[in-house]
């Protein structure tokens, strides 16, 4: 006799995602793996995304749905669909993207093999026309773990999270409950990078070099991600939250200096002019060796007044 398959549960929070909402479930629930539950979280859509979600609901009985009466964000959001979630196993994604259909078979695979406790995967990033134009992260070449470790976490803190949130799958009996909570002062952005440096202190996380989930990302793309001035704010709550955490050694001042020198190379490139020149001053001030802070004060200097990028 056959072992049944584990449940996995995937989350998935909706926020007037109508426009890309019906393949994102599709692709879901055209998993080769079999035995899942998706759990949808409607978080006070305005849209049509309330009715589709229902009316998808009586269809199909793999489909969960619960919704906010009010707009919370998307840390809220998850947290709502984690716990309702029944399965051992728990999956993200996100509304406007699409998980190739091996998805989750391949990271069950690797979770089971790796004795991980989180699993995630590369990501292909489409345009306008679904062409699979970058992949992220970068220097993802080949199947790699991450051991918990001081050093990844602040390495992590520095570079901003290399795990795409949208692929993971994690195993809830490798995890305790109060580590697998979205911190919900992130409500636009933010959440997952919070996330990430809090299991990568404590547990094990594999990352795949595959591709396993294709995200839009284009100019007029609506998404937290591409809302610039927001992603800001949640980077510097972020900072602050774990400058507050570490500030016991020398060694640790040093890493937060250079992870608060990014964030101000990463806001200067965005604004330019004379707000994007003070900001490369602070990125070099708060770390002279930063290469990226030099970088970022020499473009303000040679376009004093260029308009910010749109």
């Amino acid at each position: 006799m056959e072992t049944p398959l584990p449940l996995v549960s995937v989350v998935l929070p909706v926020y007037n995602g109508m426009r890309f909402l019906a393949e994102a479930v599709e692709s879901i629930l055209n998993q080769t793996y079999t035995e899942i539950e998706l759990i949808v979280v409607n978080d006070g859509s305005s849209d049509a995304s309330a009715k589709f979600l229902r009316d998808h609901q009586e269809q199909d009985s793999r489909i969960r749905y619960l919704e906010h009466a009010q707009n919370r964000g998307i840390a809220a959001a998850y947290n709502t669909g984690i716990s309702a979630c029944r399965g051992r196993f728990i999956a993200f994604h996100e509304q406007d993207d699409l998980s190739v259909p091996h998805r989750i078979s391949w990271e069950m695979h690797y979770i089971k093999e790796s004795g991980a406790a989180l699993i995630s995967s590369r990501v292909g990033w489409m345009n306008e026309q679904e062409q699979i134009y970058y992949y992220w992260p970068p220097d993802l070449n080949e199947n790699e773990i991450w051991v918990p470790s001081k050093e990844r976490y602040f390495e992590l803190l520095i570079h901003q999270t290399r795990i795409a949130n949208a692929t993971t799958l994690l195993d809830r009996e490798s995890i305790h409950p109060e580590d697998l909570i979205f911190d919900e002062q992130f409500r636009r952005s933010g959440q997952d990078w919070d996330l990430h440096l809090r299991l990568i202190k404590k547990y094990s996380i594999m990352r795949l070099c595959d591709p396993l989930v294709y995200m839009r990302r284009y100019k007029d793309h609506i998404s937290a991600t591409t809302q610039r001035m927001n992603v800001f704010k949640d980077n510097r709550r972020l900072l602050v939250k774990h400058t507050k955490l570490n500030t016991r050694t020398l060694r640790s001042a040093a890493y937060l200096l250079h992870a608060w020198s990014n964030e101000f190379v990463l806001e200067a490139r965005y604004y330019r002019g004379l707000k994007g020149f003070g900001l490369g001053t602070l990125a070099l001030m708060s770390c002279p060796p930063n290469p990226n802070a030099w970088h970022s004060f020499g473009n303000a200097l040679r376009i004093p007044f260029a308009r910010r990028p749109k």
